[in-house]
């Protein structure tokens, strides 16, 4: 049967107002305290709203994580998290359960943060901010809606992170001494996290307590757990221009060619090269820290 709210209130659910028809699984989404678990009490007559009402059958059912997947007939069926302790075929037993009980009229609402559970069983998509309808529609064109919104508050709170030098990485001589480390977004602000495909500047304060010709820094990227070179070593050609005692550098776009180095230390059958071409990406890293002295090691975590 059909369920509709009509101005409903409970913290954190906000004069709410939506409807589901009968015969429909309905997917709920949204940050933790967005009124998802609220929403799915007042639909299963398990709380009372503050205000407001809620028009749906008598026969109401609210199953969590905990309780047994009881999907015998009912008008509504309100499923908090139920699937996450499930096995796979406790899952695909529950799956063609709810295919069922949707084919007999009940309403059905899925809590779940799951994306291929709700793009696998749900006909439409609700999105709760702040205990509001966000938006509701296709599954598909939610859920990326939901993740470009996930992407821009994980850019912003990175923002302003900056990460200390681990100081057991320290190799060489001396001559050179990194104090320190920015990472900056493409708008120039200080962040640790990136969207993919932006502009990354990489500001290094290096201090050099010894005359140093053609100084080099290695950037070593680390990515998904895999250790790789920068452009492959081949392109990276990083600029420095001293003009006091501590100096900056800025390197732009550090995962795209700068500068084709021509220059035996980096060429055709040199250590590094060869290192490169067997993919022992590893093995290049520590030539290149090796044959320039110091080395800086940048984490680039990105978001997708």
């Amino acid at each position: 049967m059909a369920i509709a709210f009509k101005k409903v209130t409970l913290a954190p659910l906000q004069a709410f107002t939506a409807s589901a028809p009968d015969a429909a699984v309905i997917g709920i989404i949204g940050e933790n305290g967005s009124g998802k678990q609220a929403l799915l009490e007042v639909a299963a007559a398990k709380t009372t709203p503050s205000s407001g009402s809620v028009s749906a059958g008598k026969l109401r059912r609210y199953l969590g994580p905990g309780d047994s997947l009881d999907f015998s007939q009912a008008d509504v069926l309100a499923l908090d998290n139920t699937f996450a302790r499930q096995d796979a075929f406790s899952r695909e037993c529950a799956a063609a359960a709810l295919d069922r009980v949707r084919r007999q009229g009940s309403t059905v609402l899925i809590l779940s943060h799951e994306e291929s559970l709700l793009r696998r069983l749900c006909d439409e998509i609700w999105w709760l901010h702040e205990g509001k309808l966000m938006g509701r529609g296709d599954p598909l064109t939610m859920l990326e809606r939901y993740r470009e919104h996930v992407a821009r508050k994980l850019r912003q709170y990175g923002e302003g992170g900056t990460q200390s030098l681990a100081n057991h990485l320290r190799q060489g001589d001396g001559r050179a001494e990194i104090l320190g480390v920015e990472t900056l977004g493409s708008n120039g602000q200080q962040t640790m996290v990136w969207r993919s495909g932006e502009d990354v500047t990489v500001r290094v304060s290096v201090k050099f307590n010894q005359q140093v010709n053609d100084p080099v820094i290695g950037i070593h990227q680390e990515h998904k757990r895999q250790p790789v070179i920068a452009n492959e070593l081949h392109g990276l050609g990083i600029h420095l221009v001293f003009a006091h005692h501590v100096e900056h550098c800025e390197v732009r776009n550090i995962l795209q060619k700068l500068v084709q180095l021509d220059e035996p230390r980096f060429g055709e059958g040199s250590p590094i090269d060869r290192a490169v071409e067997r993919d022992d990406h590893a093995a290049a890293a520590v030539e290149l820290a090796q044959r320039h002295r110091f080395a800086l090691d940048v984490r680039q975590r990105e978001v997708r």
